[in-house]
């Protein structure tokens, strides 16, 4: 008799729940990575905007407070007055940066939607939102970006990318 995995059961089942959920979606993009017995990993979000100066798309750990400064001072390059940035415990945590580089108009958004650890790596799922055709958008150059803090993992990272594409087109 032929047995199933309830670890693989249940990222089935989510994928299937996300897709399907997805209404506005016209299009879903999903890599998935299957490793035995991943476990979710909170995480906070310490910045978020799509006026960066992160002009390539990016995906990288921060391990200290120097690659911290330089990745805030990245995010902050085209404001006037920059905020600090915070002080990092890196004894007990670490940082994700993902970025998705120079976008010629608005309504693109980058987010880390989930970060598991698996038996050997660390998985950071992220979703990459993009104005479908219908969408009315300003026509500026944006540049998404996001920063969270999770727990200190001495894991190898894996970044998996979802795209999701918004149709704005008004129901009647």
């Amino acid at each position: 008799m032929m047995t199933i995995n309830k670890t693989a059961l249940l990222i089935f089942f989510s994928c299937a729940i996300t897709v399907l959920s997805s209404c506005n979606a016209n299009k879903s993009t999903v890599k998935t990575v299957t490793e035995s017995k991943s476990q979710v990993i909170d995480f906070r979000e310490l910045n978020t905007g799509t006026n960066s100066g992160f002009t390539e798309k990016t995906n990288e750990a921060i391990y200290n407070q120097i690659e911290y400064n330089n990745a805030w001072e990245r995010a902050f390059s085209k404001y006037f007055q920059k905020p600090k940035p915070q002080k990092i415990d890196f004894e007990n945590k670490q940082l994700i940066l993902v970025a998705m580089g120079e976008r010629n108009s608005g309504g693109y958004k980058i987010r880390v939607k989930s970060v598991e650890e698996s038996e050997t790596n660390i998985i950071v799922i992220i979703e990459e939102t993009k104005p479908g055709n219908s969408c009315l958008t300003t026509s500026v150059m944006t540049y998404p970006y996001q920063i969270i803090e999770i727990k200190k993992i001495p894991k190898k990272l894996i970044f998996q990318t979802e795209e999701k594409i918004i149709d704005c087109k008004v129901q009647e």
